[in-house]
């Protein structure tokens, strides 16, 4: 079925294909299904007009806050190999800035990179980030129970929309009233766990998240105590965890003050009022990590991109692209509890 559709279109790809010249590179952009017929269908149809050919995948793509799947490793990995067996030119690893994690996060879909397309099939994907911790940080930290990437990216892909209706993170900024049509809602005092219930499932992760933040807190802080390197990449990874198990526990803190009531509940109250000032803390330890290797505001005078994307970091001057969430929460907390 996939031959008899190539065959039937492919002379519209060589009508597209005969406006440009052939001394030029031509590259197969596929990030996430480097193991579709139709990606080994087209490279071996360029090579066949005599066109030079590489292959391009990416170590971050749109993944906010950190990369995601586990570093891109797996699907790095199968691109190599197919363009190792095609007997391509070359391999492009793109790492694309729209929702700027730190970069010291990308560096082990690089090294993954360079160890799939110098080594191909050589190490698993577990290898490989075994060899990733052992070479980053130490030897010493190579063993499976220092690890914890993986562990931190399924708390920050549960963080990214935490506070938000649907998967609008990268819109608040576009809406006259975020806070009203984006932002969740918050218990009210009069209908004690109606709020629990209708967030049942989110909070059942934001639980599980607020416990993985501690075991990884844990690990981060042995990495860090016995890394001979590399100790500031751990300081990062630091800081994206203690933001994404704060806005869990925020959550869940919401959830106690929604289903007690009694003497508890103005104890409980009065937790609700401390989380902006825990979270302005929170904030200013964040930006003295971030700020040692990038600059967190845009210089005065500066002119946001008038195009159409939604990239994060072109949302404000300041550095509040990265917490913009959570400050329209908080500012919608402080209304109601405040």
């Amino acid at each position: 079925m996939v031959e008899e559709i190539w065959q039937k279109n492919q002379h519209k790809l060589i009508e597209y294909l005969d406006q440009f010249p052939k001394n030029c590179i031509y590259m197969r952009w596929n990030y996430f299904s480097p193991q579709a017929i139709g990606n080994s269908k087209a490279m071996e149809w360029f090579r066949r007009q005599g066109l030079q050919v590489m292959g391009a995948t990416a170590g971050q793509t749109r993944w906010f806050l950190m990369p995601q799947d586990e570093s891109n490793i797996k699907s790095i990995k199968t691109f190599a190999l197919n363009s190792i067996n095609s007997g391509l030119g070359g391999l492009l690893l793109t790492l694309w800035d729209d929702d700027s994690p730190h970069f010291e996060l990308y560096s082990r879909g690089i090294l993954a990179f360079a160890g799939c397309t110098w080594s191909g099939n050589k190490r698993s994907e577990e290898d490989i980030k075994k060899v990733y911790r052992h070479r980053e940080f130490s030897n010493l930290l190579a063993k499976e129970k220092y690890a914890f990437i993986d562990q931190l990216e399924k708390s920050v892909a549960f963080y990214k929309n935490a506070l938000i209706k649907g998967n609008r993170r990268n819109y608040l900024k576009q809406h006259e009233d975020p806070i009203k049509e984006l932002i969740i809602d918050l218990p009210e005092k009069s209908n004690r766990g109606s709020w629990s219930e209708k967030y049942g499932s989110r909070l059942e992760q934001a639980a599980s998240v607020s416990e993985s933040s501690d075991d990884i807190a844990a690990k981060i802080a042995v990495a860090k105590a016995r890394a001979i390197r590399n100790t500031y990449t751990l300081e990062v990874y630091e800081q994206v965890n203690a933001l994404t198990g704060f806005v869990a526990r925020m959550l869940l803190t919401l959830q106690n003050y929604d289903q007690v009531h009694g003497n508890q509940k103005q104890d409980l109250f009065n937790e609700v009022r401390r989380l902006p000032e825990e979270f302005k803390a929170l904030r200013k330890e964040f930006e003295r990590v971030y700020g040692r290797s990038r600059v967190l505001n845009k210089p005065e005078g500066y002119i946001l991109d008038q195009d159409h994307h939604v990239h994060l970091a072109n949302q404000t001057v300041s550095f509040d692209w990265q917490f913009l969430a959570e400050l329209l929460f908080l500012e919608k907390l402080a209304n109601q509890f405040l």
